[in-house]
């Protein structure tokens, strides 16, 4: 629910990858999740639901750089459930996938949590258990898949250090798969060096997602002088808008 449209894409078309060439499953409830949260939430506070799902969605958003159930993916339980459902559905077939559900209530243990609680709580809770599956996502064999570029690197980093500044040059994505190596990489050279700041040579970055923008928010806030991004293209420019780092 956190990853917007982009990244989500991205996300899809390197598990297709993959599952293509090495087979299995991809298996998330996170599509129907909110149900199951709203029927839970609904077995303890009954006609308060509404307010206590709009207060708790206002906390995640304030503490996401995204709204959180916002894309194609998650289906929201506002507006038309079905049509929702439809879209999510729907967006996975578009992206290569077969797709069949699964009976969440089939593959859930006994929760011991429940021993004590009010039975009627319960009841309802299992209940809720019952209306949500599981996706289970194949590959669409009927759909060509190039794996031509499986394990390549879409995303590359150059460092060297030039007295207490650091250099990077950036090329590909830096998104939510890239973006985890990049703070690794930049927390390792800074526990050997000191560093003021960080300068970026962007000509051959084309897309900065949120999670990467926290790591360039990262190193803006760990380095005195700041981040400095040269060379960046509209796009990068505009995904980094609500920033104070400083574009050449």
């Amino acid at each position: 629910m956190y990853l917007t449209d982009s990244e989500m894409d991205v996300l899809c078309d390197n598990i297709k990858k993959i599952l293509a060439e090495h087979g299995g499953y991809w298996i998330t409830l996170d599509p129907e999740m909110p149900f199951l949260y709203l029927l839970i939430v609904k077995s303890f506070y009954g006609e308060r639901t509404r307010e206590i799902m709009w207060q708790s969605k206002y906390r995640i958003d304030d503490k996401s750089d995204v709204n959180a159930i916002e894309n194609t993916i998650t289906i929201s339980v506002r507006g038309d459930v079905q049509e929702n459902m439809e879209n999510a559905m729907n967006y996975i077939k578009s992206k290569g996938f077969k797709l069949e559900r699964l009976p969440y209530a089939d593959h859930v243990p006994e929760f011991k949590s429940l021993e004590k609680a009010n039975p009627k709580i319960v009841a309802q809770i299992r209940e809720g258990f019952k209306r949500v599956c599981i996706w289970k996502i194949t590959v669409d064999e009927s759909v060509n898949v190039d794996i031509s570029d499986v394990g390549a690197e879409s995303f590359n980093a150059d460092a060297s250090i030039d007295g207490d500044r650091l250099n990077l040059v950036l090329s590909g994505n830096l998104d939510t798969l890239s973006a985890p190596e990049l703070l690794a990489n930049y927390e390792k050279i800074k526990k050997d060096n000191t560093l003021n700041s960080v300068f970026i040579e962007c000509s051959k970055l084309e897309y900065v997602s949120s999670a990467g923008l926290r790591v360039l928010l990262i190193m803006q806030n760990d380095c005195e002088d700041g981040v400095i991004m040269k060379s960046c293209n509209e796009t990068v420019i505009g995904d980094l808008s609500n920033t104070d780092i400083k574009i050449l």
